[in-house]
């Protein structure tokens, strides 16, 4: 079973995802980002952080996520429940993350952060947490069960 987090970037315009993999070596050498064809993997030395996928509006997958992440929210609550619909309604590219079940923990949970921050400063948009909600750069601001 699979932990899935997802910015939903709000902006116009492609990740770059080389300005991604600059960052996160600058935070830790370590670091390696292999994305083919809009999925791939990320890795922490030989150990598998996630599995990437950038799913953008032309993608069939586009439409399935959009409605999962649209009828979760429906059931949450809190103060950002406007930014929330709004980011659902003008999404431009979902970044998709899975982390496996067998290196959930806080650890690898952490090892994702430098992603978050890059996202954060460099673009528009939200961070889903499946079994928690959306988060800003200040924290969470809608909880979805």
């Amino acid at each position: 079973m699979s932990y899935h987090l997802r910015f939903l970037v709000t902006d116009p315009g492609p990740l770059d995802l080389d300005d991604l993999v600059t960052s996160l070596r600058a935070a830790n050498r370590k670091y390696r980002l292999e994305v083919r064809e809009g999925s791939g993997t990320l890795r922490l030395g030989t150990e598998v952080v996630g599995d990437i996928q950038l799913i953008t509006q032309d993608d069939e997958a586009f439409e399935d996520q959009l409605a999962e992440l649209e009828e979760a929210a429906s059931e949450g609550s809190g103060r950002g429940e406007a930014r929330v619909a709004d980011a659902l309604a003008t999404v431009q590219t979902i970044f998709a993350v899975a982390v496996s079940g067998q290196v959930q923990g806080r650890e690898s949970l952490e090892s994702l952060d430098p992603v978050w921050e890059w996202l954060f400063d460099s673009r528009e948009g939200l961070l889903q947490a499946d079994g928690e909600g959306y988060y800003d750069e200040e924290g969470l601001i809608f909880e979805v069960p």
